[in-house]
């Protein structure tokens, strides 16, 4: 007589996942992840252009749910976390990163929030002179940006189109089609320090505004 093996459990809140029992010293929420089951489909549904409140979890069969924007967005450590530092390691957007610095969070407590919010509020800034300068010095990169811009109007909820086409560009135009949140996932270095990388990634986000 056969018997099919359990599958194998895993910590929460870690990619890429660790086996239960695994020492991890530093674990991020379950939900604001990259998924370790299928790192492409993503479990938070979030377009980083829009505000927290709209970010919906993918639940069982496709449904999505709220999410629990007062949940701590740090466990699984033996000390207090007042500061995250979120940087990326993917090529066009780390350029972008180090020109721009680090999304940096200080708070006591960090929670769901504070981190969607943090991101958020990194892209919404306006690009400088220069950026735009250092944006248009590839062919075919002024155009880009420009209908970039269009579409995160387009996309907007914000206010009407009009008055947020008055705000210039902006961080998020960068990313073109890239605005989907893939998830965090946290890198411990010898020295006992952590940092925090951020994914995005093209395609659609269901429209959460309903």
């Amino acid at each position: 007589m056969f018997f099919t093996p359990a599958p194998p459990v895993f910590e929460a809140g870690t990619f890429p996942a660790q086996p239960l029992g695994t020492h991890v010293p530093v674990r991020l929420h379950h939900h604001i992840i990259v998924n370790p089951v299928d790192p492409e489909t993503p479990v938070l549904q979030w377009d980083i252009i829009h505000a927290a409140e709209l970010a919906k979890v993918l639940g069982g069969r496709g449904i999505l749910i709220p999410l629990d924007l007062n949940a701590s967005a740090v466990t699984g450590v033996n000390f207090s976390v007042d500061k995250m530092h979120i940087t990326t390691d993917a090529p066009c957007l780390k350029f972008w990163m180090n020109r721009w610095g680090p999304i940096v969070i200080e708070k006591p407590d960090i929670k769901v929030r504070d981190v969607l919010d943090a991101i958020h509020d990194y892209f919404q800034l306006p690009l400088t002179e220069d950026d735009v300068m250092e944006v248009e010095r590839v062919p075919g990169n002024k155009a880009n940006l420009r209908n970039a811009s269009l579409y995160r109007i387009r996309d907007s909820y914000d206010s009407l189109p009009p008055l947020t086409a008055q705000s210039g560009y902006r961080r998020s135009d960068i990313l073109g089609g890239e605005r989907r949140f893939k998830g965090l996932r946290v890198v411990v270095f010898d020295d006992g320090t952590w940092t925090v990388f951020l994914g995005l990634m093209p395609g659609p986000v269901p429209n959460l505004i309903v």
